[in-house]
């Protein structure tokens, strides 16, 4: 009978032919009539495949982020209408440092006129499937509630870590809308 078992992961092992491995070992001792220690049984697995979707996924992940952060339009991602998470980009629209932007609602960054309708797009979003998105033009606001930015906002449904939320993309429309009302 198998009454003690312990699990560890050990980094490289070699094979019988000297290549090296990763490899996951579980060691059981093995009790015998009486319960007196008996032996134990080793198993190795190999995981190198494992290792190797984890760093290949790590490694992607770093890449994704890398560029969104360097994108020249905001992004965030929304969860129940709170920034999860904001590039750079999203706050300098913003005129906020992206760890203040954490837990932030988006409403809350939203000019008066535009609160309810950026409101109702991000619920209806995520109560949609993946892919469904909403185009808004919107002014937003700073920390002091003044308005610092109009801006094109794409809302994206999405799934982020198997939950629903929405992606946002914010590009900067100030100049443009400011060259348009000078020449009416």
């Amino acid at each position: 009978t198998c009454r003690y078992a312990r699990n560890i992961h050990v980094g490289r092992l070699l094979r019988h032919d000297g290549t090296p491995f990763h490899g996951h070992v579980s060691v059981r001792l093995l009790r015998g009539p009486g319960g007196t220690a008996h032996g134990y049984v080793f198993v190795v697995r190999d995981v190198d495949e494992e290792v190797r979707v984890e760093r290949e996924l790590r490694e992607s992940e770093e890449r994704y982020r890398g560029v969104v952060e360097r994108m020249p339009e905001g992004v965030a991602v929304l969860r129940d209408g709170r920034i999860e998470y904001a590039n750079p980009a999203m706050a300098d629209l913003l005129r906020s440092r992206v760890e203040d932007l954490a837990g932030v609602p988006l409403r809350d960054r939203a000019a008066t006129r535009d609160v309810m309708t950026v409101h109702e797009h991000l619920v209806a979003l995520e109560r949609r499937p993946p892919g469904e998105q909403s185009d808004l033009h919107v002014s937003l606001t700073g920390p002091d509630g003044r308005t610092c930015a109009d801006v094109r906002l794409q809302l994206v449904a999405a799934s982020v870590d198997g939950k629903p939320a929405v992606l946002a993309s914010a590009l900067d429309e100030t100049a443009v809308r400011r060259a348009e009302a000078d020449l009416r």
